[in-house]
């Protein structure tokens, strides 16, 4: 048994500029290497050709901290240093927040350190959340960002069910978490801007 992962088509379509038939001539490069593989092989050699996710533009940043923050589902307190990973949180006033590329987490009493949302709250708590997101419009386009909203209880099973975020993001084409909401930055931002960052292309 061999396995080998190519990741020249990955690197190329995280950072593609435009550039004509790129993408296109680093599938053809991978092509010509399995061709040369299939002369290695024998009849009763199984080659499997898999691909563990696709790309999408990344043209714009949505910082969902910093909307969870202006829609009153995240409290700062009002002194003391601001930074990454949740740093000047409240998090005994705090009823969500945001962490990683497409999940949002409801500060659950019993399941997070400080949290203080019953679990019977726990579902008015996202349908609320989620109605309100799905109304987000860029103001630049009037564009909704969101293609859809899942409740995990909706779309996960397993025994470490409850350790998934509460929501999961579905963004339209275009549309991610921004760089800082992904690492839990508290830095005052703006909600929604441009990626300007070379990184263009995500999954």
């Amino acid at each position: 048994l061999t396995s080998m992962v190519f990741d020249l088509t990955d690197r190329i379509q995280h950072i593609y500029t435009g550039e004509d038939k790129i993408v296109e001539n680093s599938y053809r490069k991978i092509d010509e290497m399995l061709g040369k593989i299939f002369g290695f092989m024998d009849k009763d050699t199984l080659l499997l050709v898999v691909s563990d996710h696709g790309f999408r533009d990344f043209r714009w940043e949505f910082n969902v901290n910093m909307w969870l923050k202006e829609n009153g589902y995240l409290k700062l307190y009002e002194t003391g240093g601001k930074g990454r990973y949740f740093k000047g949180v409240d998090w005994q006033n705090t009823v969500a927040y945001s962490l990683g590329y497409c999940g949002i987490y409801i500060n659950q009493s019993g399941r997070e350190r400080e949290g203080i949302v019953p679990s019977e709250e726990v579902n008015n708590i996202c349908i609320e959340i989620s109605e309100k997101l799905k109304t987000f419009e860029n103001n630049n386009n009037g564009e909704k960002i969101f293609k859809e909203i899942y409740s995990s209880g909706e779309i996960y099973n397993g025994p470490y069910r409850e350790n998934a975020p509460d929501l999961i993001l579905g963004y339209r084409e275009g549309y991610r978490t921004s760089w800082e909401s992904v690492t839990g930055n508290t830095c005052e931002s703006e909600i929604l801007k441009r990626n300007d960052c070379r990184w263009s292309g995500d999954h």
